[in-house]
């Protein structure tokens, strides 16, 4: 609305009526839209999929979640072989790897979150809690498995 309380004029983005006060950016997250672009969604499913190649290529049988479930709680790629490990991936050249781990352990339940990462044309790395990360250690290395400090 403009300051006198007038709104201006009215887009309708998918059957949603959303006023648009002149000057003033047109969030299309307020129409259902999402705050990501159709490129955003396409890097992110290409990151998926080149994550999912990754684990195949280590001898891991892997596959998207999305497709299969659809739920938002469903892991980016989910794979047989490695069942106690939630897999948040992302394919971007600035991460907030902060954000991205709270976003695993939100959604991994009961299983150790990880968040598979890389930019364009660079490595895959991986982050995990230093808790997880010494457990998973610990069952390589038997003899060396200590009780915590």
């Amino acid at each position: 609305m403009a300051e006198n309380g007038a709104v201006d004029q009215s887009v309708f983005v998918r059957w949603v009526q959303v006023p648009i006060v002149r000057g003033t950016p047109v969030d299309h997250s307020l129409a259902g839209l999402g705050s990501y672009g159709m490129n955003s969604c396409k890097k992110g499913k290409r990151g998926e999929r080149a994550w999912r190649d990754e684990l195949r290529a280590h001898g891991y049988e892997a596959r998207r979640g999305q497709q299969f479930c659809g739920s938002p709680n469903s892991p980016d790629v989910i794979c047989a072989d490695l069942p106690g490990l939630h897999f948040e991936v992302k394919a971007v050249e600035r991460l907030n790897i902060h954000e991205a781990m709270a976003q695993a352990i939100e959604d991994a339940g009961e299983k150790r979150p990880v968040v598979a990462h890389k930019r364009d044309r660079g490595d895959w790395l991986v982050t995990m809690k230093a808790d997880d990360w010494f457990k998973l250690l610990a069952k390589t290395q038997p003899g060396r498995a200590g009780a915590p400090r």
